[in-house]
């Protein structure tokens, strides 16, 4: 089983970089000049020291920090680090709908259906801006502490255990200091 997920996150990773391999050399945009700049000269939540970032998503804010100490101003890392994280997420979409279909289906046909589901995802013209555009990060950094959050949540379902529930709870937290639009998930 666990060879399977680690092959499936494999599978995943390599498929994202090759949809999105021609990003990988493009340059910073709009408000990637002012994110990095501010990261780089203020340090890891040095983005509100500015009025131009009026929001409170300091794990995105670390995430720029990190990237600029690993690449620098190298927009080439920050993409792959947004390619990275997407590919993360169409492997626990993929992993949603095992969970969902698994009564449904066969488990070959569950199987199917999850990775054509999250194959389908990774694709989608609808994620090229935040996986593209480096400050469209908070994008997919949030959807994936989400996506983590049902999965646990789902776990919780399914094996009774409160560390399940808890967990789906610190990742729904974890996901609000990354964008605000995930107070929809209750």
């Amino acid at each position: 089983m666990k060879r399977n997920i680690l092959l499936g996150i494999i599978v995943f990773i390599i498929s994202g970089f090759i949809f999105y391999f021609n990003i990988i050399n493009s340059f910073f945009l709009s408000d990637d000049f002012h994110l990095i700049y501010s990261v780089k000269i203020n340090g890891p939540f040095g983005i509100w020291s500015n009025s131009l970032w009026p929001f409170f998503r300091p794990l995105i804010s670390l995430s720029f920090f990190v990237d600029y100490k690993l690449w620098g101003l190298n927009p080439a890392g920050y993409h792959i680090t947004n390619i990275f994280i997407h590919s993360l997420n169409a492997f626990l979409v993929s992993i949603i709908v095992l969970f969902l279909m698994k009564k449904e289906y066969s488990y070959a046909g569950a199987g199917n259906l999850a990775f054509f589901s999250g194959l389908l995802f990774l694709i989608m013209p609808c994620h090229t801006e935040a996986v593209s555009w480096i400050s469209g990060r908070c994008d997919v950094i949030a959807t994936f502490l989400f996506l983590l959050s049902f999965c646990s949540y789902l776990s919780y379902k399914k094996y009774n255990k409160l560390q399940y529930l808890l967990a789906s709870l610190l990742f729904f937290v974890l996901a609000l200091f990354s964008k605000e639009s995930v107070i929809i998930y209750p």
